[in-house]
C-alpha cells in the first residue's frame, strides 16, 4: 500500500468519524445552501424541531421556521456584515406549529475563492428558560414592595414597577442611576460602606432597618421611611445586589396611633376610677349636709353650714361629670363610609400590629354596604377587638374580620345592618368571664399588660353610632365579637363618601 493510499484511507476515517460527531452532539446543527435550502441537519436538530427522521427535514427552507417573518432577514444583514453571529434571538416554530424561543450562532462557509457555499449554524433551545424568566420577571412585576438590582459599583441595574411608584420616577429614569438619587444629601457615602461591608462579610441577606429606619427621597424631594432587606448574589463572575424596599410610612402612622389611644386609654381609666372614687365620697358627703341642711330649731348656723355644704358638694359633683365625660366621651366626625373600602383602609395598620404567630384576615363585603361613622374611632375600636383576639391566642393561630350584609327582627320586616366580626381561634371564655365581659373596668388580662380599649367603651361608642356590639364565645372554641351598624342610603354622586 502506498503512502498515498494511506492518507487517503486517514481522510476517510477522519470524515467518517467527524460525521459521527455531527449527526450525536447533543446540540442542534444545521447546514444551508446560499439561499436557504437545508441540506444537512444532524438528530438533535430534528428532535427539537419535531421532524419524523433527518430525511423530512432536508430540503425545507429554513426561512419557513421562523415565526417572525423579519428574523431571516435580519440574520442575513448581520451575517453580509461580520460572516458570522452568535445568540441571535429567535422564535420558531416545530413541525406541528408549536412556538420554541430558540438562540442561533451561525456563520458563512466560504470556499478558497471566496465565494459563499452554505451556512453552518447551531440552534439552542431555551423555551424553558425564556417561560422561566418571564415567570419571574411577571411576579417581580406583581410584587407590593419596590425591587431593585444594584451593580457592585452602586448603579441601579434595574428596578420593577412598585419600586418606580415609591420614588415618583419611571422605571427607564432609575435604570443606570447612582443609588445616591434615591438617598437624603449625604448619607450616599455611609449606604455604599454599608453595602460594601455587606458584601465583604458575604452574608446571605441583611435587613437595613432592624435598629431604625432607612429614609428614602422621591422625585419631588419629600422624604419618606423604608425599611431594605439586601442580598447577594454573582452575575458574570460580578456581585449583584438585589433591594427589597417596603414603604414604612403607613406602618408608622399605624405605630402611632395605636399607641397614642393605648395612652388615651390608660388615662381615661385613670380619670373614669378617680371619678368614680370621688363620687363615692361625694354621696356620703351630700348625705350629711342634706341632714344638717334639714335642722331647724336653735343652731340656725348649722343649717346654714349645711347649705354651704351642700352646694360645694353639687359643685364637685358637676366637676365629677365633667372628669367622666373625659373618660368616656369623644367629639365625633361622622361620615358617610363605603364599608368594603373602609376596612381595605384599615387593613394595612391592622396587619402591622399583628405577630407572626397570627394570620390576620379581612375579608370586605362582596357587595358595596355603606354607613355613616366616625371613621377614627371605630378604627380605635376595630383595633381593640384584633388586639384582644390576637391576646387570646398566644401560641398562634387566625383572626377574621369579615364585612357582611345582617337582618335583625325579621319577624317584623327587619332592619338591615352593616356587620363587622371579629372572630378567633382562641381558647374562648368560660361562663363566668363572657357574664362580666362587659363591666367597666374588668379585665382578664395582667397588670403589666398595657390597657386597651374595654368592651364596656367599646360598645357604647357603637351605640353612640346607633348600632350595637354583641359577644359570643364558647370556652374551647373561640370568640366572635359582632358590631352591626345601621345602613345608610347610598350618596348620590357615586363618590362613597361625604360629611354627614
Amino acid at each position: 500500500m502506498t503512502e498515498s493510499d494511506l492518507l487517503e484511507r486517514e481522510d476517510a476515517g477522519s470524515e467518517a468519524r467527524f460525521e459521527a460527531f455531527f449527526r450525536h452532539l447533543p446540540v442542534a446543527l444545521y447546514r444551508t445552501s446560499p439561499t436557504g435550502v437545508l441540506v444537512d441537519v444532524n438528530r438533535k436538530f430534528v428532535d427539537v424541531l419535531g421532524f419524523a427522521s433527518r430525511e423530512e427535514a432536508l430540503g425545507r427552507d429554513v426561512r419557513d421556521l421562523y415565526r417572525r417573518p423579519n428574523d431571516p432577514h435580519r440574520l442575513r444583514t448581520l451575517l453580509a456584515r461580520t460572516g458570522t453571529v452568535d445568540d441571535f434571538p429567535a422564535e420558531l416554530r416545530r413541525k406541528d406549529g408549536t412556538p420554541i424561543q430558540a438562540r442561533l450562532s451561525v456563520r458563512e462557509g466560504r470556499d478558497e475563492d471566496d465565494e459563499l457555499q452554505h451556512y453552518d449554524g447551531a440552534l439552542v433551545d431555551v423555551t424553558a428558560q425564556v417561560e422561566a424568566e418571564e415567570r419571574l420577571r411577571t411576579l417581580v412585576e406583581a410584587a407590593p414592595d419596590g425591587i431593585l438590582t444594584l451593580s457592585d459599583d452602586h448603579k441601579i441595574d434595574s428596578v420593577n414597577r412598585r419600586t418606580a411608584e415609591l420614588f415618583g420616577y419611571g422605571e427607564e429614569e432609575l435604570t443606570g442611576c447612582p443609588l445616591e438619587l434615591l438617598l437624603p444629601p449625604g448619607t450616599g457615602p455611609h449606604h455604599r460602606e454599608h453595602v460594601d461591608a455587606f458584601s465583604e462579610a458575604d452574608q446571605g441577606t441583611r435587613t437595613m432597618a432592624e435598629r431604625r429606619p432607612v429614609r428614602g427621597v422621591r422625585k419631588d424631594g419629600t422624604e419618606f421611611p423604608l425599611e431594605v432587606t439586601i442580598s447577594r448574589t454573582i452575575r458574570s463572575g460580578r456581585p449583584l445586589f438585589i433591594a427589597f424596599i417596603r414603604d414604612l410610612s403607613r406602618r408608622l402612622a399605624w405605630e402611632e396611633r395605636i399607641a397614642s389611644m393605648k395612652r388615651a386609654s390608660a388615662l381615661q381609666t385613670l380619670a373614669g376610677g378617680l371619678a368614680h372614687h370621688l363620687n363615692n365620697l361625694l354621696t356620703v358627703v351630700k348625705g350629711e349636709a342634706e341632714i344638717l341642711h334639714q335642722m331647724q330649731g336653735e343652731h340656725p348656723e348649722v343649717r346654714e353650714g349645711g347649705q354651704a355644704i351642700l352646694a360645694a358638694a353639687h359643685q364637685a359633683a358637676q366637676i365629677t361629670h365633667q372628669i367622666l365625660s373625659f373618660a368616656g366621651a369623644r367629639v365625633h366626625r361622622r361620615e358617610l363610609v363605603e364599608l368594603g373600602e373602609w376596612l381595605r383602609e384599615v387593613e394595612e395598620g391592622l396587619k402591622a400590629e399583628v405577630p407572626p404567630r397570627v394570620e390576620l384576615r379581612v375579608v370586605p363585603p362582596p357587595d358595596p354596604l355603606y354607613v355613616t361613622l366616625d371613621r377614627a374611632g371605630l378604627s380605635d375600636v376595630l383595633a381593640g377587638l384584633v388586639e384582644n383576639a390576637v391576646d387570646a391566642i398566644p401560641d398562634g393561630g387566625t383572626v377574621v374580620v369579615e364585612g357582611t350584609a345582617a337582618v335583625q327582627g325579621e319577624e317584623d320586616g327587619g332592619r338591615r345592618y352593616a356587620s363587622i366580626t371579629v372572630t378567633d381561634t382562641g381558647s374562648g371564655m368560660p361562663p363566668d368571664v363572657l357574664s362580666r365581659a362587659f363591666e367597666p373596668f374588668y379585665t382578664t388580662k395582667e397588670l403589666r399588660q398595657a390597657p386597651g380599649l374595654g368592651l364596656a367603651a367599646a360598645r357604647g361608642f357603637i351605640t353612640q353610632l346607633g348600632g350595637t356590639l354583641e359577644l359570643e364565645s364558647q370556652e374551647g372554641e373561640g370568640t366572635t365579637v359582632r358590631i352591626l351598624l345601621p345602613l345608610s342610603e347610598p350618596p348620590d354622586d357615586g363618590s362613597g363618601t361625604a360629611p354627614s
